[in-house]
C-alpha cells in the first residue's frame, strides 16, 4: 500500500473518516481528535488539519479540476458570489473575501448537477474571467456587472436571474402601493 503522504501514518480510510466527520457531520477537528483519543488513536488537531489541507491539494484538486471541465461543457451555468471573512490569508483579519459558486442549470439536459466553489480574495471581474475561460454558453446571475463585461469579452451570454427580477418588480409594486389610496389599490 502506497502512503498518502510521505512519512505519515495517514491511510485513505482515516482521511475519509476525517473528511466525513468534518464536512458531512460538521464536527470540529478538535472534537474529532478527542473522539479518536478515547479510542486510543492519538492524532492532534494540527496533524488532522494538515492532512485535510494536503489531501485537498494533492487528491481532491484532481476531482475538482475534472468536475470543472465537465461543468464548463454545459450550455447553462448559474453563478453567484458571497462575502465571507477569513482570519488568515495574508491580509488583516476580517477583510472581506469572496466565495464564488458555479453550478449547472436547474433543468440541464444531462441530468448532472455540478456545484463548484471558488474562493477568491476579491470580487474582481478577473475571478469569473479565469474560472469561465473556455465556456461558451449562458451564465445566469444576479446582474452583477462583471458578467455583463465578460459577455462582451468572451463567448458567453449574461442572463439575469428570474428571482432577482421578481424581487425588483415586487419592491416596485410595494413602493407604488404606499403612495396609493385603498380605493386606487382595489381597482
Amino acid at each position: 500500500q502506497k502512503d498518502l503522504f510521505r512519512n505519515s501514518i495517514a491511510t485513505p480510510s482515516i482521511l475519509a473518516a476525517i473528511y466525513n466527520y468534518k464536512f458531512v457531520n460538521a464536527m470540529p477537528i478538535y472534537r474529532l481528535s478527542q473522539d479518536f483519543k478515547r479510542s486510543d488513536l492519538n492524532l492532534s488537531p494540527q496533524v488532522m488539519s494538515n492532512w485535510v489541507i494536503k489531501g485537498s491539494e494533492v487528491y481532491l484538486s484532481l476531482i475538482y479540476e475534472e468536475l470543472k471541465k465537465q461543468l464548463l461543457k454545459h450550455h447553462v451555468l448559474q453563478a453567484d458570489e458571497t462575502t465571507l471573512k477569513v482570519t488568515d490569508d495574508g491580509r488583516a483579519a476580517g477583510t472581506p473575501s469572496y466565495m464564488w459558486v458555479y453550478l449547472t442549470g436547474e433543468h440541464d439536459e444531462t441530468g448532472e448537477k455540478i456545484v463548484l466553489f471558488d474562493y477568491q480574495k476579491t470580487r474582481a471581474t478577473e475571478n469569473p474571467r479565469k474560472f469561465l475561460e473556455g465556456f461558451g454558453g449562458v451564465v445566469v446571475s444576479d446582474g452583477y456587472v462583471s458578467y455583463q463585461q465578460l459577455s462582451k469579452e468572451m463567448d458567453l451570454t449574461a442572463s439575469g436571474c428570474w428571482a432577482h427580477c421578481r424581487r425588483r418588480y415586487s419592491n416596485a409594486i410595494k413602493a407604488v402601493q404606499k403612495t396609493m389610496t385603498q380605493e386606487q389599490i382595489d381597482k
